[in-house]
């Protein structure tokens, strides 16, 4: 059984961090631009959901833009879930034009030192475009992602196109306008509260 996760005033979660399992064989990690958007779902006139979608930029060697994109998001009743969407490599000419979606095979978010935001269960569904994908993960590493942003510390996302032998993980701290940090801070204080009034039920 997953163990639920504690809330109060003061720590939205008070969670035990476990190390990411080593994978068998070396990454580079490569350090990116990251820039954010604060989510926010309401239902009934009341906070139900907070997220944070993350897209990361790399300029590759040839100098076409490689853009990937996450959202994590975590709701009222402890459930937390992951989508990605990747972009065909193009020039900044194209870009400015409209980025190409490409269909992902996997992808993962997660904050320094924490557990990665992988599929529960193994499953994986495909988004409404047949490209990007969705799944539910832990809430624990969904919420590590969040809050790394709110700390102001760096996370690590991963995204493997179709087509490509492996993932390609990206590292950086993700950049938000003030206004949309504190709009992200609002919603999840509303979202604890609501957390709360659930379990004190």
């Amino acid at each position: 059984m997953m163990r639920r996760p504690t809330f109060n005033k003061t720590s939205f979660v008070s969670a035990s961090l476990v190390a990411l399992t080593s994978s068998a064989f070396a990454q580079n990690v490569v350090p990116v631009e990251m820039t954010g958007q604060p989510l926010q779902y309401m239902a009934d006139g009341k906070v139900s959901a907070c997220g944070l979608r993350i897209t990361a930029v790399r300029v590759a060697k040839n100098n076409r833009i490689d853009a990937v994109e996450a959202s994590v998001n975590i709701d009222a009743r402890g459930r937390a879930t992951v989508k990605a969407v990747a972009y065909k490599p193009a020039t900044a000419v194209e870009f400015a034009k409209g980025p190409v979606s490409v269909k992902v095979k996997s992808a993962w978010v997660r904050a320094a030192g924490a557990p990665a935001t992988t599929p529960a269960g193994g499953t994986v569904l495909p988004g409404d475009d047949n490209k990007s994908i969705l799944f539910g993960t832990s809430f624990d590493s969904a919420w590590g992602v969040i809050e790394a942003h709110l700390k102001e510390s760096p996370i690590q996302m991963a995204v493997r196109r179709e087509g490509e032998p492996s993932e390609w993980v990206l590292s950086g701290k993700v950049a938000l306008e003030r206004r949309e940090s504190e709009q992200l801070r609002q919603c999840i204080e509303e979202l604890s509260s609501a957390m709360e009034q659930s379990l004190a039920r």
